[in-house]
């Protein structure tokens, strides 16, 4: 879906007779470098919702064949919004009740980039959150001997508190109580299939709150093999879609309350950042997206 409805207002006088999506950059209107970018995804359906000046765009779209896609028009006779937008719009993608749960690319028309990376953020004041093979072994260790799907057992070693467990009483899944590092790995491989076209991306993952262990003696990288152990390894192993930087970052250098006197009598407040990893400078922050914008 590509969000063209707006005012335009941060780009009058240009939009005083047009709409924002039709506002030219070197010849070329912003709704049709939005278009040729999905389309070089391999994107071939899209729905474009409208108000300001919204025969414009029609028109524009109908001289131009679609851009050679299949382009639905979303009218909004009262600005909806972005939530409100898609809501409205929610049939485009809703045709094909099979593909209900499959992703799909919200574009806002003025957005324009050549980036084609992904920068990640973790803390490392926090422990990883997913479970690994060996945490089940204590719920195998419930079932019972003749192979049945329950178990009495005692709850927090407290052997007066018992309840009963049962396979067979599973709660309904719901995504959203995934595993955060289970949840990054379903984004990364939805980029890798359809409509997007799989290909090698860089991929930055910034370690914030670096402060917290960089007296340990751990490199960004094995401080990420070590707590971010599910996302490091599909990295690690699918090397052929992903090229992988992880960088140490301190916003403030310290911790406060703590460090507060400490870090206000640094005169140059960017030198409270600091990085490390990949050769960075160590209080350029931009480094990771630098590295990002040369891709």
């Amino acid at each position: 879906m590509v969000l063209a409805a707006g005012l335009g207002t941060r780009l009058r006088p240009l939009t005083n007779d047009r709409p924002k999506a039709l506002v030219e950059i070197a010849g070329r209107t912003l709704l049709e470098i939005t278009l040729a970018r999905l389309r070089a995804f391999g994107i071939r359906e899209v729905i474009v919702n409208v108000h300001h000046f919204a025969d414009q765009v029609v028109e524009y779209l109908k001289a131009n064949a679609n851009f050679g896609m299949r382009i639905e028009i979303s009218r909004e006779d009262v600005l909806l919004d972005t939530g409100g937008g898609l809501k409205k719009a929610a049939w485009f993608f809703l045709e094909d009740s099979s593909s209900a749960r499959e992703p799909f690319l919200l574009h806002n028309v003025d957005v324009i980039s050549t980036i084609d990376g992904i920068a990640l953020f973790t803390n490392a004041d926090r422990g990883h959150d997913d479970d690994l093979i060996d945490d089940l072994s204590e719920i195998v260790s419930l079932l019972g001997d003749d192979g049945s799907d329950s178990a009495e057992t005692s709850v927090g070693g407290d052997s007066a508190r018992s309840t009963s467990l049962s396979v067979s009483d599973g709660m309904p899944f719901n995504p959203e109580d995934m595993p955060e590092e289970a949840q990054v790995v379903e984004f990364l491989q939805c980029i890798n299939r359809r409509p997007l076209l799989a290909r090698r991306r860089r991929i930055a993952v910034i370690v914030s709150a670096w402060d917290v262990v960089e007296n340990g003696g751990q490199s960004p990288d094995q401080w990420f093999y070590d707590n971010r152990p599910m996302l490091s390894q599909y990295l690690k192993f699918n090397s052929d879609l992903w090229d992988l930087r992880i960088y140490g970052v301190s916003a403030q250098g310290g911790n406060l309350p703590r460090d507060k006197v400490a870090l206000q009598e640094i005169i140059k407040p960017t030198h409270r950042i600091k990085i490390e990893g990949h050769h960075a400078r160590p209080h350029d922050l931009s480094a990771p997206i630098g590295w990002l914008m040369t891709a």
